[in-house]
């Protein structure tokens, strides 16, 4: 299960068929050390809380995430050209609507799917070594929240993500860039 690939040249299918396993991979290990009382370093920077309560739903939320993506059906194509904006790539809704679906019994027949944009074709499989970027796995950790966390598109980029952390730790909590980048930073 997992990714599914569907009309992807082989190149980008390579892509995520890669990324699938290192997604799941880093989100269990961003779990475990947000569980061992790490991580807050990260939390601070792109959510702006690092409080216990805030480090403990964070950490559960993420294996749940990663749960759900290893075992369930994520579809991954790209955009119709008449539909491409220009983007990375958009989540559809799933089919019981935006929510939250962290369990497998809740993500059952939610008919997941990613549309891969143009900016994929110019993004890094992953980001610069300790630079925060755009990249490939980034922009699908960021489709997965949004599919299987209910997160927002508040505001986009490394800078904007930064700062909304230290304005609004709340709606950082629910900008899916945010958790793109801070997933990221673990692998």
């Amino acid at each position: 299960m997992s990714f599914r690939t569907v009309a992807l040249g082989p190149a980008d299918q390579g892509y995520v068929v890669q990324l699938a396993p290192v997604i799941v991979t880093t989100l269990r290990k961003a779990s475990a050390k947000l569980q061992r009382g790490q991580g807050t370093t990260e939390s601070d920077r792109w959510f702006g809380d690092s409080a216990a309560t805030w480090m403990s739903k964070l950490g559960t939320t993420l294996n749940r995430i990663a749960t759900v993506t290893n075992v369930e059906d994520i579809e991954v194509s790209f955009r119709s050209l008449n539909h491409r904006k220009g983007s990375f790539a958009a989540a559809n809704k799933p089919a019981g609507g935006w929510g939250t679906y962290t369990s497998v019994k809740d993500a059952r027949g939610q008919n997941f799917r990613i549309q891969l944009d143009t900016a994929w074709n110019k993004a890094p499989l992953f980001r610069p070594t300790g630079v925060p970027a755009d990249s490939m796995f980034q922009t699908l950790v960021h489709e997965l929240t949004h599919m299987l966390v209910g997160t927002d598109d508040h505001e986009y980029g490394v800078n904007s993500c930064l700062a909304l952390a230290k304005s609004s730790p709340y709606k950082a909590k629910d900008n899916a860039d945010n958790w793109g980048y801070f997933v990221e930073e673990f692998r």
